[in-house]
Parts: structure tokens; C-alpha cells; sequence
């Protein structure tokens, strides 16, 4: 068996430089090391965050439907929180000539993991407070989720200067504009509108005029 085990090392290794070798195993190490931080770690993380907000909502209700809405609202808000990490992340990737993605890959990662547990959170509002729903909203939303939930592949495959990154966070952004607006409006029963939805909105409204100042700025001071 050993003498096996040799010759198939022999095999694998014959021809090529040994220290290169070494480099490429110790990469291949280092890339699986890097994958699941990326991609483990967000997960546990984010399976804490959401464990915590159901467990403190459940124990602040006064009734097992109030404590759904609950953990509906805040983890949203966490989701909100992360969407706006990743997109500074993706801010600084643009301006780097050569991007390490680990760190914008594990704030999109973490992202579609708790958005996902938001979205069962969500789910289980709707179900359990009977919660009318808008067809139009539904689809919107849907469409949001989607692009959230395949958000991490395109990472991984996308350089961060493609088109498809700023319309992913322009939609998205958009999406929990609307949502932060329909809430302000009192278009959700049973819940009362807070700071968060004035500040979310604000912060929104901020960073897309800082954007539409940035393009426009080379048009207007043009020589």
C-alpha cells in the first residue's frame, strides 16, 4: 500500500518544479480557508443575529403574532444594516486596481443569509397576521430577493466595475425605499412608525444624490 502511495505521488508530481508544487497546495490551502470565511462564517453569524432577534421579540410580545411582526420589522432592519456595508464595500473594491474581494464577498454573502431568514420572518407575518398582498409589490419584491439570494455567485465571477453591481444596489435600494415609504404611510397594520424608517429613507434619499452629483459633475464643470 505505501509503495502504492509513493508511485502515485511520484505520478503526480513528475516533471513539474517542487516548490511550485508546495506554492499551488498551499493556495489551493489558503483558497478553501478564504471560502469559508466568506461563506461559513456569514452564515453562523448572521443565524446568530436572527436567532437573537426572534428570541428578544418573542419575549417583548405580548402574543406569538405580535412577536412574528417583530422579528419580521428588526430583522430587516439588520438586513438593511448589511445591504448598506456591502455596498460601501463594493464603493472601495471600484476604487482599487487590483480588488480583494473577501471582505465585500462576505458582507453580500452574510446578506442573502439573513435577508433569506427575513424573508421565512416575513412569510410567516403574512401567514400568521393576515397581511393583505399587493401583486405588484409581491413581484417587486420577488425580483429583489432573487437578485439578492444569486448576488454572492456574481461576486465571485463579476469584476466589482460591472454595470451589474450598481443596478443591483440602485434596485434593491430602491425596493426598501418603497418599503420605508409604504411604512411612513401607514400602509402596515399594526405598526407604528418609528426613527428608523425617517432615517433609512433620509440616508437612501443622501446617497442617491451624492450619486447623481458624481456623474453629473464632469457634464456640469466641463471646460
Amino acid at each position: 500500500m505505501l509503495k502504492w502511495l509513493l508511485k502515485r505521488y511520484e505520478e503526480k508530481v513528475k516533471g513539474q518544479n517542487i516548490y511550485l508544487f508546495a506554492m499551488n497546495r498551499i493556495a489551493t490551502n489558503q483558497l478553501v480557508t478564504n471560502r469559508n470565511a466568506t461563506l461559513i462564517a456569514p452564515l453562523v453569524l448572521g443565524v446568530a443575529c436572527e436567532c437573537l432577534i426572534w428570541s428578544w421579540s418573542q419575549g417583548q410580545a405580548e402574543s406569538w403574532q405580535e412577536g412574528v411582526r417583530l422579528a419580521a420589522r428588526f430583522s430587516g432592519r439588520l438586513s438593511f444594516l448589511i445591504f448598506l456595508c456591502g455596498a460601501w464595500l463594493h464603493g472601495q473594491a471600484r476604487k482599487q486596481a487590483e480588488p480583494n474581494r473577501q471582505k465585500w464577498l462576505a458582507a453580500v454573502t452574510m446578506f442573502a443569509w439573513v435577508h433569506a431568514i427575513h424573508l421565512g420572518f416575513v412569510w410567516l407575518n403574512v401567514s400568521q397576521n393576515a397581511v393583505e398582498m399587493v401583486t405588484t409589490k409581491l413581484i417587486g419584491g420577488g425580483l429583489a430577493y432573487a437578485m439578492v439570494l444569486v448576488h454572492p455567485f456574481l461576486v465571485e465571477r463579476m469584476a466589482p466595475k460591472r454595470l451589474y453591481h450598481r443596478v443591483h444596489y440602485g434596485y434593491v435600494g430602491f425596493v426598501m425605499g418603497v418599503t420605508f415609504v409604504a411604512r411612513l404611510r401607514g400602509d402596515f397594520d399594526g405598526s407604528e412608525n418609528s426613527w428608523f424608517q425617517v432615517f433609512g429613507l433620509t440616508l437612501l434619499g443622501v446617497i442617491l444624490l451624492a450619486w447623481l452629483w458624481r456623474v453629473a459633475r464632469p457634464a456640469l464643470f466641463q471646460s
